[in-house]
């Protein structure tokens, strides 16, 4: 039987904005490498994409490349378009296109031989995408929006 990593109403009391969706994330991070199935759809999304974004974020669409949050894009993808973020999403396709040659399931090993093998028109391909990717509004109002139309799936009781 799968755990359930819901999290109890009480243990985002006082939280708001991003310190209440980085606790919801916190109890679902564990699951993240492998158990994914474990979470409801929507701390799945949550999750993978603080993940994904978290890495984007912090060194640009090239780090999805050589790290392993480059391995959850198909999820992250999936996991734009379920909480609304449709512009994200077109973006990390417009990724796969033009970082991963169109493979959203390249893995690390080739993703990163293709990074050091980036020539310059490729490398400016990726730095308009990460322009275009800072330019976004951030995904946690796509996310709040969601973890309060989905209360179910993020908090083990009701919400008071």
């Amino acid at each position: 039987m799968a755990l359930d990593h819901r999290v109890s109403p009480g243990s985002v009391t006082g939280l708001e904005g991003f310190d209440r969706l980085q606790r919801l994330h916190e109890a679902a991070v564990g699951c993240f490498d492998d158990r994914l199935d474990e979470l409801t759809p929507g701390m799945r999304a949550l999750t993978v994409l603080f993940v994904f974004c978290g890495e984007v974020d912090n060194g640009g669409f090239c780090s999805c490349m050589g790290n392993s949050a480059g391995d959850f894009t198909a999820e992250a993808i999936a996991a734009a378009r379920l909480v609304g973020a449709d512009a994200h999403a077109e973006l990390f396709e417009r990724f796969v296109a033009v970082g991963l040659a169109g493979d959203v399931a390249m893995p690390q090993p080739t993703r990163n031989a293709r990074l050091l093998a980036m020539t310059g028109d490729d490398e400016a391909a990726i730095t308009e995408l990460d322009d275009a990717f800072y330019a976004l509004p951030s995904i946690d109002e796509d996310l709040e929006r969601y973890v309060a139309s989905r209360p179910e799936e993020f908090f083990t009781a009701p919400l008071s």
